[in-house]
């Protein structure tokens, strides 16, 4: 097979293929030296025709378990994905040659593979072609075994800002949800599909044997003997293909509730309550806080300012909201994104400021007292992840899932350089209090340490697993903690950049840190829908703030340290507040057994 796309891709062999579309390994002949690939053609007449507008949701999914959008094409009448190639067998190679799945194999499916939905999902993303042909088992560079999700061909984005129309049906019949034949395609759409993927693994049986037309109901458990303490599974599965959506699991968080125990090998997660919690010494919900509106309305980001009175929340219904802090009141909604809000920052010193950035890849500076806007910063190529202004207010960070950091002028609204090294997006960035130094966290699953005097990187740690997601530094600069898609934090001396310690103990990703000004606690929010209070010098878990009901996208903290702002994907920020340090002392050593 000789054929050249392009000019720079030469197809080298037939994968896999239908009536519109077939999937080929080729060659990139235009990179150095040249790289493998995969090639998706879809013929014009096909629905899998995006607009040119449309990809650039879809470049933005940059994950571990996510193959790399590398280009889109039309040629000959013909339009071509060009994905990142990864190595390995799919699931239905796997299926035929070993044999169906166990229970304990497919409770590791399920584990590996939900929080990525959910990642997929919090991109207002559904890939509507779930099967065991488009997940992969490949081996890591470590030599631990790992699924991949690809084929994304099908895969489309929801939401206000999208031009998703009902009508058209889309994936394999035989995996695909009732809705989605329908051309309504939801994100319970794609937890369908994975849980008819589980049942063929399982039982071994073609799907179409497993489901009675006649009665309309699934009939699988009839080629399964399920072991008695596989009976959750049995459940679970049983909710996950759901032929009625309103009794089908809606989300990947309420499927890893349901089957908590089996997942994380933890008792079950304690259901949403009422405001305060009754689980953690030392804080108590003070308030919630309601306003984002809309279907899709997750809050990704909130920041207190540096005077403690100011609230700001961003949220994916593309509005910035400012609440005074006290009263819990929404002071002024800032509208000026055309896409989802991701991050928040103060500039503290004496003009305020506070920059706000997103999916649009804008980054908005805004006089928080007043509500104008200031400047809108333009650059990066792809979504805006992460902000933060230096501690000399001098400098703005920005991270993108462009893979680029960018330094600016707040003041002036000047780039001013860009530090390139992540190979992946940036998802998380910290100035050091006291020294010329930026930390930033990358998909690639390293920290770089940045020296900004010589714009270099100073240092590179590499010791989590999956995506980092969270970083911040201890008040005076001797610690930085981390925290990933692997579910640990990890403590590092700044002085030497040795691990000092590892701590453990949230179910699902890490999403933010912060530390307590004294420098003595550390909070960790998690989609796990917890927040945990760690002791820093033994890494003793002191506490667990609940409530929320879904994933705690932010947490930050008010200078003085008396109040939590937490926010979520189930549309609501809440405060917390310490008890009073007499109340707090006797449930500490209630706890402990201390003796007075």
């Amino acid at each position: 097979m000789t054929t050249l796309l392009q000019g720079r891709y030469r197809l080298i062999r037939r994968l896999a293929g239908g009536k519109l579309s077939q999937t080929f390994l080729a060659i990139d002949h235009a990179t150095e030296p040249a790289t493998p690939c995969v090639i998706k053609e879809c013929a014009a007449a096909s629905h899998l025709r995006p607009q040119q507008r449309d990809i650039q949701p879809f470049r933005q999914l940059q994950h571990g378990q996510i193959p790399d959008l590398l280009d889109w094409f039309e040629q000959e009448n013909c339009c071509y994905w060009v994905h990142e190639y990864l190595a390995g067998d799919n699931l239905a190679r796997v299926l035929q040659a070993e044999g169906q799945f166990s229970a304990t194999e497919v409770w590791a499916l399920l584990r590996e593979l939900l929080p990525v939905l959910q990642f997929i999902h919090n991109q207002n993303i559904v890939h509507r072609d779930i099967k065991p042909e488009n997940i992969l088992r490949q081996v890591t560079a470590t030599g631990q075994r790992q699924l991949v999700l690809v084929d994304f061909s099908s895969a489309q984005q929801v939401g206000p800002s999208s031009d998703f129309q009902p009508g058209t049906a889309i994936g394999s019949p035989i995996y695909a949800a009732p809705e989605q034949l329908r051309g309504q395609s939801v994100f319970a759409s794609d937890l369908y599909s994975l849980g008819v993927t589980c049942l063929h693994l399982l039982t071994g049986v073609h799907p179409f044997q497993l489901f009675d037309a006649a009665n309309h109901c699934w009939v699988w458990r009839d080629y399964w003997v399920a072991e008695e303490e596989h009976s959750l599974l049995a459940d679970l599965l049983d909710r996950l293909v759901e032929p009625a959506l309103a009794q089908r699991l809606p989300t990947a968080v309420a499927a890893i509730d349901y089957g908590w125990s089996d997942f994380r090998g933890m008792a079950s997660p304690p259901a949403a309550q009422s405001c305060p919690p009754q689980s953690l010494p030392g804080w108590q919900c003070s308030a919630i806080l309601t306003g984002h509106e809309g279907l899709f309305a997750s809050v990704n980001g909130v920041a207190i300012s540096p005077a403690g009175h100011l609230l700001a929340s961003a949220s994916d219904d593309q509005t910035v909201r400012l609440w005074d802090i006290n009263t819990a009141a929404v002071i002024r909604v800032l509208a000026g994104h055309q896409r989802g809000v991701k991050t928040v920052a103060f500039q503290a010193g004496a003009d305020l400021l506070l920059a706000s950035g997103g999916d649009d890849r804008l980054i908005h500076l805004w006089e928080p007292e007043s509500g104008n806007l200031v400047h809108s910063l333009r650059g990066h190529q792809h979504a805006i992840n992460a902000l933060c202004f230096s501690p000399d207010h001098q400098l703005l960070a920005s991270g993108s899932a462009d893979k680029t950091i960018k330094l600016w002028h707040p003041g002036k609204g000047e780039w001013i350089a860009d530090l390139i090294g992540h190979t992946l997006a940036v998802k998380t960035l910290a100035f050091a209090p006291s020294q010329p130094w930026l930390a930033s966290g990358s998909s690639d699953r390293s920290v770089k340490i940045w020296d900004l005097a010589r714009l270099k990187v100073l240092h590179t740690l590499a010791d989590h697993t999956w995506s980092v997601t969270a970083i911040a530094f201890s008040p005076d600069g001797q610690f930085l903690a981390t925290g990933s898609e692997d579910r640990t934090i990890q403590l590092w001396e700044c002085k030497s950049w040795q691990k000092v310690r590892t701590l453990s103990g949230h179910g699902w990703p890490i999403t933010s840190l912060a530390f307590t000004p004294d420098g003595n606690w550390l909070l960790s929010g998690s989609w796990d829908k917890t927040i945990k209070v760690w002791q820093v010098s033994t890494g003793e878990e002191l506490a667990r703030l609940t409530g929320h009901r879904d994933a705690i996208n932010a947490v930050a903290l008010a200078p003085k340290g008396e109040t939590i702002a937490s926010a979520s994907a189930d549309q609501t920020l809440r405060l917390w507040q310490q008890t009073p340090p007499q109340e707090r002392l006797g449930e500490l050593q209630g706890r402990r057994g201390i003796k007075s």
